[in-house]
């Protein structure tokens, strides 16, 4: 409890894990996924067309405001890698004929990274549960369940978001079966794996 006149702040978490249906991750070049590829996905999952309502704008907006979150992500190998030849997002250097789509084709490896697709990816942001905090996290969670992939648009996958207490948030860290990374208090840094994260604007 504060002192009297004190004003007396909680701190809560936003937590959200992201599953992929099939245990495959084929998104380059970093690993694990990083926070502002999964903030790309909140957005593609929830935009119309290419707008964004304004509460989902202003949920977004509050999220790239927050520190880095502690990441979670299922140990994974390696799988084998395979070029597949596609067409190019470029017919109109051909005219724009169809049956010249062979003269734009283009070589993509896809080495996908396996795993338990029982084992989400997780992303938990801390963050003080004063003002309008806890609706914008709310305005999150609500995003989260839009979400229909995360790396390349085949990793197909879904997600579920929630508040939770700190303390909450720490016993169901301290259960999870994958790899935790946290962020580093002063980056960059010259050790750990550098992952980008939305920020303001």
């Amino acid at each position: 409890e504060g002192r009297e006149g004190q004003e007396v702040t909680r701190t809560a978490a936003l937590l959200l894990e992201v599953f992929l249906h099939e245990g495959r991750y084929h998104g380059e070049p970093e690993w694990p996924p990083s926070p502002a590829r999964v903030f790309q996905a909140l957005i593609a999952g929830a935009a119309h067309a290419s707008s964004l309502t304004e509460n989902d704008e202003r949920a977004l907006r509050w999220l790239e405001s927050l520190p880095p979150p502690v990441v979670g992500s299922p140990r994974a190998v390696r799988g084998q890698a395979v070029k597949i030849w596609v067409p190019n997002n470029d017919l109109d250097a051909k005219g724009a004929d169809p049956d010249a789509v062979s003269g734009i084709r283009t070589g993509k490896t896809f080495h996908p990274r396996l795993f338990d697709s029982a084992v989400p990816f997780v992303y938990a942001w801390d963050f003080d549960e004063s003002g309008e905090a806890r609706e914008q996290a709310e305005g999150v969670v609500a995003l989260s369940n839009t979400l229909y992939q995360l790396g390349r648009g085949i990793d197909m996958g879904w997600a579920r978001g929630r508040v939770v207490e700190r303390e909450e948030l720490d016993d169901w860290l301290s259960g999870y079966h994958g790899q935790l990374h946290r962020p580093h208090p002063s980056a960059p840094s010259t050790s750990g794996t550098p992952l980008d994260c939305p920020v303001w604007g």
